[in-house]
């Protein structure tokens, strides 16, 4: 009886000796897991930042564009109204230069 009891009682401290080197190494595990985990999530923070900037200069440099696109606008709309006058000039001198004409006889 007794080797019966010896037996068990090794078997029990076995189990327990099983479990705890299980738990051990599931915590291990998941240690790692978690410190990997947290290494990538650092590194697409890092990511997330770097495009950020880039987009923040790349707004930037948009808005100076867009000053100069409308620089470049207006500039135009002074240059169609002053090539209307001029349209509108050529066509008096071509109506007074046709009236002249029909009062002059063709050879």
């Amino acid at each position: 009886m007794s080797t019966l009891l010896w037996i068990g009682f090794w078997l029990c401290i076995g189990a327990i000796a099983f479990g705890l080197a299980w738990c051990a190494l599931s915590g291990l595990r998941l240690w790692r897991a978690f410190r990997h985990g947290l290494g990538d999530l650092m590194r697409s923070a890092e990511t997330l930042l770097m495009e950020g900037e880039r987009l923040a200069q790349r707004g930037e440099r948009l808005a100076g564009t867009s000053t100069q696109l409308l620089d470049a606008v207006s500039r135009l709309q002074r240059s169609l109204a002053r090539a209307r006058v001029l349209l509108a000039a050529w066509n008096d001198v071509a109506s007074l230069w046709a009236l002249v004409r029909s009062f002059v006889p063709a050879k």
